[in-house]
């Protein structure tokens, strides 16, 4: 494995991680859950996440949002390079509204030529590289609110979906009916395959086509 740490800081309330593996291999990223928030921006590789069972294949400038003990993982397709922005934080750092305007069923926003949250992160890796301490922590999470507030606008918008208005599980769903329509023995093999219940992809079906 080769990681490179372009900009790293933590203290107790946050983590802020800037890296790039030059040969990612699934087995590295395995699914997993935290106590905090996390914010990953996603640079470059080819990867997806997923989470509760719901699939994103990732793209440049994508923004991931986990809740804290929703069980995720980032799905490495195959050994491009991954470069991504993390950050865990805790949610009293932060004022108690910054969340609010952010749906709850939001994973993944897509800014790729959005110039603002792109700035943002760059400039943690420069604040990051100049400032240390209490300081730098409470820089970085100035920015962390600016990104959230981003992300709101944009949610509330609807001008930055993910998969346009469709559901990741229900693209996953007809991807693997196209893929194995002349072997596909029924609903319950389908379901397996996407490790959801016949139940939740029957709403799924319902709300999405």
């Amino acid at each position: 494995m080769s990681v490179i740490h372009h900009c790293s800081y933590e203290d107790a309330l946050l983590l802020y991680d800037h890296a790039t593996n030059d040969a990612p291999a699934p087995s590295q990223y395995a699914p997993h859950a935290h106590s905090r928030y996390e914010l990953i921006f996603f640079r470059r590789g080819d990867a997806s996440y997923t989470v509760d069972g719901r699939r994103y294949k990732l793209s440049r400038g994508q923004l991931i949002l986990s809740r804290p003990f929703a069980v995720h993982e980032i799905g490495i397709e195959s050994g491009a390079p991954y470069e991504r922005y993390d950050i865990l934080f805790d949610l009293s750092m932060l004022p108690g509204d910054v969340l609010a305007g952010i749906p709850a069923e939001t994973d993944v926003l897509r800014f790729d030529g959005h110039p603002t949250v792109p700035a943002i992160f760059e400039k943690m890796d420069y604040y990051c590289g100049r400032l240390s301490g209490a300081s730098c922590g409470r820089t970085l999470a100035h920015l962390v609110e600016e990104v959230l507030v981003n992300a709101a606008i944009e949610a509330q918008s609807g001008a930055c979906p993910a998969l346009g208005q469709s559901h990741p599980m229900v693209a996953a769903a007809v991807a693997y009916i196209e893929q194995e329509l002349t072997t596909l023995t029924g609903i319950d093999e389908l379901c397996r395959a996407l490790f959801i219940t016949n139940s939740y992809l029957h709403r799924l079906f319902m709300q999405y086509l």
